[in-house]
């Protein structure tokens, strides 16, 4: 084997990895539907999250006002 086969061999060997990592739009769109899933349960969540802390403050609020504000 010559150097220059030995050279092309050995960049190729090294670009293999990334033509294992090309993920075209058929493998993309199901995974973007995924994480979408997933973000919009965590946000209905967080929406239900902040609400009960809402009323958790305005009820302590409202427990430990001056007798005077009452």
């Amino acid at each position: 084997m010559d150097t220059n086969n030995l050279i092309l061999l050995l960049v190729a060997v090294q670009r293999f990895p990334l033509v294992l990592l090309y993920a075209g739009p058929d493998a993309l769109l199901p995974l973007a539907s995924f994480l979408g899933a997933v973000i919009g349960v965590l946000l209905i969540g967080w929406q239900r999250l902040v609400m009960f802390g809402r009323r958790v403050f305005q009820f302590l609020s409202a427990k430990f006002q001056p007798a005077g504000k009452r």
